[in-house]
């Protein structure tokens, strides 16, 4: 049956599984060869393509560390992708796979590193960005003193809108970006919680994510046995229709508007609808 001829009661998930090389026995037994290729013989196997920067960027490295008993590679389950493989043919003893974890390369890189060794790290730019996970710290966009918004991920303009109308209305108003849901800058928690009446989290997302793991941490803390009032912005336990993003996010609630009138009803102050139109615009 094709999805045409299929009842249009509700959303249609269409899952289709494929196979790598499919009826290509040397691609199907291969999992980290053949995802990509340029013109090859079938037969021979063989690829009909230049010397690829890898291959350079291997050769060259291995001659330097001919030289200098110092130099050693790192990669992460990606020695056929960078050329590092043959770099670990000739040092065997000097290049390290540490599988699918450019976290640990990073700092594995980074002891080896303060030891005197000469590190090269080798590692797709599409998946170093996992290092930035476990930096952990956020950062301050606007100072206040008042109302404390912690915008996490796509948030963070919208709490930035925000300050300004609570601004309008006389309300210092802190902005920070989490950056980070874990591990979670304790620091800056801490900090904003002390400093503020009011500390609100805003994300796009689901009950029992960032907002959740700050509760978790005010609570174990002690920093919610005061005055401070906190309150977690999420998206609702309900299914959402499709449409814009921005369509989305209004019928969820996380608006700039909401966010905006949930922040000045806790503060307790009378607020211009005139403002809050404005965000609108």
């Amino acid at each position: 049956m094709t999805s045409k001829g299929m009842p249009t009661l509700g959303p249609i998930l269409i899952h289709v599984i494929t196979e790598k090389g499919k009826r290509y026995h040397p691609a199907e037994v291969a999992p980290d060869k053949m995802h990509g290729v340029v013109k090859f013989d079938p037969k021979s196997r063989k690829q009909l393509k230049s010397k690829a920067s890898t291959q350079y960027f291997a050769e060259s490295l291995t001659a330097e560390a001919e030289v200098d008993e110092k130099i050693v590679a790192i990669h992460a389950a990606m020695g056929g992708g960078t050329g590092l493989n043959l770099f670990q043919k000739r040092f065997p003893e000097r290049c390290f796979d540490v599988g699918i974890a450019e976290q640990h390369a990073v700092t594995f890189a980074a002891g080896l590193a303060a030891e005197g060794l000469n590190l090269f790290r080798a590692i797709y730019s599409s998946f170093l960005q996992r290092n930035y996970d476990q930096i952990g710290k956020g950062r301050i966009l606007k100072e206040g003193s008042r109302v404390a918004l912690v915008g996490y991920g796509t948030m963070i303009q919208s709490c930035m809108e925000v300050a300004k109308v609570l601004e309008a209305h006389g309300i210092s108003t802190t902005v920070a970006d989490a950056r980070f849901c874990k591990p979670l800058d304790g620091d800056l928690m801490t900090r904003l919680a002390r400093e503020h009446e009011i500390l609100i989290t805003v994300e796009e997302g689901s009950i029992g994510g960032f907002g959740s793991h700050v509760s978790h941490f005010l609570g174990l803390n002690g920093l919610l046995d005061g005055n401070l009032k906190w309150l977690a912005l999420t998206l609702p336990d309900r299914y959402i229709n499709h449409g814009s993003q921005t369509d989305q996010i209004e019928m969820a609630g996380l608006s700039s508007n909401h966010i905006a009138v949930t922040a000045l009803s806790l503060t307790n102050v009378h607020w211009d609808s005139r403002l809050l139109l404005s965000l609108q615009k």
